[in-house]
């Protein structure tokens, strides 16, 4: 070859690599020229996951190759509408921006499974409870003679714990305890309560209170890291020796509420001139302090919240968070609406709230407050999920989830319809335990959500 061609192809070479380098390296660099804005622009990547996964992506109505979960590169900077679907649960949908040099995320989204209710108890069902720690499931029932039951179940694998027949006359009521020991069975008469103690991590019989002291209880609560049981009797605490069969006075005054925290009572004190927040050692080292005043014009409840914080509900729905800072320290924040019930998060990190029209979530970390629904229609019922990125509440006959997510709509899914807003989230076990059906109304349903 002459060297006259062997210049021009060698001159060619050069150039083409001149011309072509760059538009190599603004590729690699992920570069790309936006027909409708009619410049280059530098992309994006969006990353896609789901649970479960192996869900299709629909990318601006059109799906795409890849499977969740997936990183899709070289987007251009705009808005995109998202779907994740898969068979036999319901879609998940939003739009979410995507920036220059940045990855978006859709987090892992949790995709919930579309199926029917199926039936969990075939008995007439009172009232039931799941406790605490999501181990067991509590209920009252009468059988086809009418007579009335007390029940206690594992909620693994439905295994009956205790079965106990109840006397007709007079009502129920149960409640677990704050440290899952035991579980509270009273009966309510003449102004009066009986109670039972069921005790859930040992297998010792029920024992009726009476056999221990004649006091008339309005409240017993066992705290967490205890043992021991705490009782109000006529405005006087008094500790409950299991062991000893024996009951003593604590706190002589005149209290409205109370719980425990750190080895510490807190309680309402309440008579005609004032209503305080105070507090004194279980140990009788610490002596009677207050901490904070309060409008008699109202009563209220006092309960262990997360962390070091405990709840003030007032009667007239006033909800409030007491910040434990140190021992005389607190800090005080109002919650702004009315509530009608409030609910901790697994993690202890936020707390949802509701009154009849509003459900409210509050971030402990950032102390911001987020209204996540507004409606016309009556909120009757408001739980965690199962995965603590969604909310469960009962509206129009219908139980519903909603997500915390901001970023454009949230996403909302009628999940079963339900006579009544007696509903439960097992969340070892992800489903929904609900009372009734349309023709089954006072029969137990469970709804598997994944």
């Amino acid at each position: 070859m002459e060297l006259k061609y062997r210049r021009i192809y060698a001159y060619t070479f050069v150039i083409v690599f001149i011309l072509i380098a760059p538009l190599l390296i603004f590729y690699t660099e992920g570069y790309r020229y936006d027909f409708k804005k009619g410049q280059i622009v530098r992309t994006g990547v969006l990353n896609v996951d789901s649970n479960p996964r192996d869900a299709t992506i629909v990318l601006n109505g059109k799906t795409i190759k890849n499977k969740t979960q997936a990183i899709i590169k070289n987007l251009p900077p705009q808005e995109y509408q998202i779907t994740i679907k898969k068979e036999s649960y319901y879609e998940w949908e939003k739009k979410l921006l995507v920036f220059p040099n940045q990855a978006t995320l859709t987090n892992r989204i949790t995709l919930f499974k579309n199926s029917s209710p199926s039936l969990l108890l075939d008995e007439q069902i009172d009232q039931f409870k799941i406790s605490p720690d999501n181990s067991s499931l509590a209920y009252l029932t009468k059988n086809e003679q009418n007579k009335l039951y007390f029940v206690l179940q594992r909620l693994s694998d439905s295994s009956e714990i205790t079965r106990l027949p109840l006397v007709q006359n007079g009502s129920y009521s149960f409640s677990f305890s704050e440290n899952n020991s035991y579980l509270f069975l009273w009966q309510e008469q003449d102004n009066k309560r009986d109670y039972q103690i069921i005790f859930l991590k040992t297998n010792q019989k029920p024992l009726a209170l009476s056999k221990i002291s004649a006091l008339n209880f309005s409240t017993l609560k066992a705290p967490s890291g205890s043992e021991a049981i705490y009782g109000l009797c006529d405005g006087k605490l008094y500790e409950i020796d299991l062991a000893k069969n024996s009951s003593k006075l604590i706190i002589d005054d005149l209290i409205q509420d109370y719980t425990i925290f750190s080895k510490n009572v807190y309680y309402l004190y309440r008579d005609q001139k004032k209503c305080l927040l105070e507090k004194t050692g279980l140990d009788g080292k610490l002596n009677r302090q207050e901490l904070l005043t309060l409008p008699c014009s109202t009563e209220y409840s006092l309960e262990n919240g997360a962390n070091h914080f405990l709840t003030l509900l007032s009667n007239n729905h006033q909800l409030s968070l007491i910040e434990l800072q140190g021992e005389l320290a607190i800090n005080l924040k109002q919650l702004n609406p009315s509530v009608l019930g409030f609910n901790w998060s697994p993690d202890q990190k936020k707390i949802i709230f509701y009154n009849e029209f509003e459900i409210w979530v509050l971030d402990l970390e950032t102390e911001g407050q987020e209204l996540l629904i507004r409606s016309s229609e009556p909120i009757e019922n408001v739980a965690w999920n199962y995965d603590p990125a969604w909310i469960v509440f009962y509206q129009a006959e219908t139980i519903k989830t909603i997500e915390l997510d901001s970023r454009d709509k949230r996403n909302v899914i009628d999940l079963v319809n339900c006579p009544n807003s007696d509903f439960m989230v097992d969340v070892k076990q992800a489903r929904i335990i609900f009372k009734g059906s349309k023709n089954n109304p006072t029969r137990l349903y469970q709804l598997e959500l994944k």
